[in-house]
């Protein structure tokens, strides 16, 4: 190589070298250099996070006072419940079934088809009400009361014999009873015994006066 080649070859050496070291100084220039990192990394991430941290400490104060006004209202609602239970509601009262009442011909018939009773009870509850056990006057009413009646179920009339008089008379004026409908071999019996009339399946029947069974009453001394 020639004398003038190799003074060329160094030079060029020697630019490059100033080239990247004058490159490297301004890449330096441009990075931040950390000499103590733990402490400006910190602060810095600190900066960052503040809003994060002020957002949960409001979250926070939030939160109790929520928790605290849950409180109130459950001491509230105990407090509610405690009145509630010493108030005593009125019992609901079950109305009452009161006698079917029936009009025939200006007489009025009350049919009791919900309790059971003898006949002399059924006589006293009839008198309470004003009236007595009914008896017929024709056979019309006969007829319209018994269209009216459970043809399952057994009711008293006011028709019956006395101890010492077998004669059938109506309970409600002492009279022999005006309207009666009963077979030949029931009324022989009457002769003989105690008789108390009553309504079954469309017809008259005789029983003894101590069984139970529905009634029928009349608000009149007919």
């Amino acid at each position: 190589m020639s004398k003038s080649s190799l003074l060329f070859f160094c030079g060029f050496i020697i630019l490059i070298y100033y080239f990247r070291l004058a490159e490297s100084q301004e890449e330096r220039s441009s990075v931040c250099l950390l000499e103590n990192a733990p402490v400006q990394c910190g602060a810095f991430c600190s900066s960052l996070l503040f809003p994060v941290y002020d957002h949960n400490r409001k979250i926070e104060r939030q939160w109790n006072e929520t928790q605290k006004k849950l409180d109130r209202l459950e001491e509230q609602l105990l407090e509610i419940q405690k009145a509630l239970a010493g108030i005593r509601l009125p019992e609901a009262k079950v109305p009452e079934k009161v006698p079917e009442k029936v009009t025939i011909n200006s007489r009025q018939f009350f049919i009791e088809k919900n309790i059971l009773a003898d006949w002399e009870t059924s006589e006293n509850a009839c008198n309470q009400m004003g009236g007595h056990l009914a008896t017929f006057q024709s056979q019309e009413e006969f007829d319209y009361i018994n269209a009216k009646l459970d043809r399952r179920e057994l009711y008293w009339l006011g028709i019956h014999n006395g101890v010492d008089d077998r004669t059938l008379r109506s309970v409600s004026n002492g009279k022999r009873a005006k309207f009666i409908r009963l077979g030949g071999p029931f009324l022989s019996y009457c002769q003989e015994n105690r008789c108390s009339f009553l309504m079954y399946d469309g017809r008259m029947f005789i029983s003894q006066s101590d069984k139970k069974n529905h009634y029928i009453c009349q608000a009149d001394e007919l």
